[in-house]
């Protein structure tokens, strides 16, 4: 990119905050935004499932997804992130054999 690219791009806007948190994205309502939030909402369903059958290493993988595509969690989450960590420590190890 050049300078003048660099001196004359236009900032991308920053929308508010959807289901798992705030990131940059589509305009809020746009159908690409709408499928994101869908995603986002899959995943954090997927998240409370894993920890609701005490899978909490599970648990915190899905919570970790939502947050490598760009959002951050909710109060909520961070809540249940910080639980299911204390948790997975005291978990019973599973075999990978």
């Amino acid at each position: 990119m050049t300078a003048f690219e660099i001196e004359h791009a236009t900032p991308l806007p920053t929308y508010p905050a959807g289901l798992g948190g705030s990131r940059r994205r589509e305009p809020t309502g746009s159908r690409v935004d709408q499928k994101h939030q869908a995603a986002v909402a899959a995943t954090l369903a997927l998240a409370d499932e894993a920890a609701a059958r005490g899978d909490y290493a599970d648990a915190l993988a899905w919570l970790a997804t939502v947050e490598a595509v760009g959002d951050t969690l909710t109060s909520a989450y961070h809540a249940k992130q910080r639980a299911w960590r204390l948790m997975a420590g005291r978990a019973p190890q599973r075999s990978t054999i």
